[in-house]
């Protein structure tokens, strides 16, 4: 269905695994990579592979307009490579089983089936850590298959897939019973080779035989197998935890909800804020109050941009702030090119930019003293104008979301760069202004000390370009 190669990624100077789809339609959300990013990200367990990110690629060895997932790369190989019969001892593979049982859990109480579990989709790193990959073929719990066709391997799929049933977490149970069987035997718990003969084992076929097995099930491990892939799921764990407390772990989840449930009208109104801008609108969009409830549509902001083909630059406020904006810059213009250095001389920037920032050197020498950090100097404010332009009219070639989490920023210059790209994005900035495709995304801000003349020394820009008083002051937005 794919095809997976090992890369190099610059921004962050790590490996990565590159992921492209056999289907070499144009990205946008209707693409399977954008459903299994969609799927992919919203998931943090140690023992699942990470998703860094949905990119379209440009040029390169990668035809233009094509997607592809950027994911976490993993020093291991395919379980059945490494857990081979009788090649490890039994304790080591009943440890790899915990693993995959809690990482199946999290899975689960994300609300999800992963649906395709088998022997490739599991990989243990050189410490026998397990990472489990590929969500091609998740689904939403209670999704039915379409009538005759089967999702997943053949030799791993449920009896209740088959049937074109609702799809849970006994479905993936089953799918490990098989997988389990394998790797400590060898072989499949069926003699079948033909399609037909592999359906009606999953169907009516004797139970997993251990007799099989020549010995080399413990009749423990051989009754937990009988338990899984049991033909009535009602006859199965209920869940990955239920299997663990089989097995004899503690029973005891791993799982983190990384993204918490936010009310139908706040995601609507995201949602509705990134078609806007996807179509050439520019908006501002003010995250809540609440630590939780911000990071929950910042999660769900990142994974629905990247889903329709945006860029996503985060300014993280009090850390490394200008080099984080130097970052952002340097980017626009390795992926414009030459045009992008057109823009950027338009607009007043030097042409040593990217140098700048690869160098690790400050764009504009500035104080960060009190005194220093209310007023704007006029040649950084030339400065700070120019970049918010040139972030502006790239905008119009691929739209682009910023994110200011914390508020404004200490940095004068990242500051005044805020400022301008709310003038910009506000509709009030000067005739002619690129306006399109941008959305700006920003943050209450922390609660901060009153100053000696009683002033907040945190300031909060308005939509109208505005500075008012801290969040803590002033009314909601």
């Amino acid at each position: 269905m794919g095809r997976v190669f090992r890369a190099f990624d610059r921004s962050s100077q790590r490996l990565v695994a590159l992921k492209l789809s056999s289907d070499e339609a144009p990205s946008g959300p209707a693409h399977p990579l954008s459903a299994e990013f969609e799927t992919w990200s919203r998931l943090r367990h140690p023992n699942i592979v990470r998703a860094y990110e949905l990119g379209v690629a440009a040029s390169g060895p990668i035809p233009a307009g094509i997607p592809y997932l950027v994911l976490e790369h993993v020093h291991g190989r395919p379980a059945h490579q490494v857990l081979g019969p009788g090649a490890v001892d039994a304790g080591v593979t009943e440890t790899a089983l915990r693993q995959l049982l809690t990482a199946l859990d999290h899975v689960h109480r994300s609300g999800y089936v992963h649906r395709d579990l088998k022997p490739t989709n599991v990989l243990l790193g050189p410490r026998r850590n397990v990472k489990l990959t590929d969500f091609g073929l998740a689904v939403r719990a209670g999704t039915c298959n379409a009538a005759g066709t089967i999702s997943g391997s053949l030799p791993y799929v449920s009896p209740e897939a088959l049937l074109g049933l609702p799809l849970d977490a006994r479905a993936d149970l089953y799918s490990l019973g098989i997988l389990l069987y394998q790797l400590v035997t060898g072989e499949l718990p069926f003699p079948a080779l033909t399609p037909r003969e592999i359906l009606g084992w999953h169907l009516q076929g004797p139970p997993a035989d251990e007799a099989r097995a020549g010995g080399s099930l413990s009749p423990r491990l051989a009754r937990f197998i009988r338990r899984l892939t049991a033909r009535d799921r009602a006859a199965r764990p209920a869940s990955a935890l239920e299997a663990l407390t089989l097995l004899g772990a503690s029973g005891r989840s791993s799982n983190r909800r990384t993204c918490p449930v936010v009310g139908r009208a706040a995601r609507a109104e995201l949602r509705l804020a990134l078609d806007a801008v996807r179509l050439g609108g520019a908006r501002i969009y003010r995250l809540p109050a609440s630590r939780e409830r911000a990071a929950a549509l910042v999660a769900e902001l990142s994974v629905w941009a990247q889903v329709r083909g945006m860029r996503v630059d985060r300014l993280d406020a009090g850390r490394d702030e200008r080099l984080g904006l130097a970052r952002i810059v340097a980017e626009r213009l390795v992926e414009r090119g030459s045009d992008g250095l057109a823009i950027a001389r338009r607009f007043g920037l030097p042409g040593g930019l990217p140098l700048e920032f690869l160098g690790r050197l400050p764009l504009v020498g500035c104080s960060r003293g009190r005194d220093e950090r209310r007023r704007v100097d006029p040649a950084l404010a030339g400065r700070a104008r120019g970049i918010a332009g040139f972030l502006a009219e790239c905008a119009t070639r691929r739209p682009a979301v910023i994110l200011v989490e914390r508020g404004a920023p200490e940095d004068p210059l990242v500051r005044e760069v805020v400022r301008r790209l709310v003038l910009l994005t506000g509709g009030r900035g000067a005739p002619g202004a690129v306006q399109g495709g941008l959305l700006l995304a920003i943050g209450a801000g922390p609660r901060r000390a009153t100053s000696p003349r009683g002033r907040s020394g945190g300031l909060r820009i308005s939509e109208a370009g505005r500075r008012r008083p801290d969040a803590s002051t002033a009314p909601p937005s």
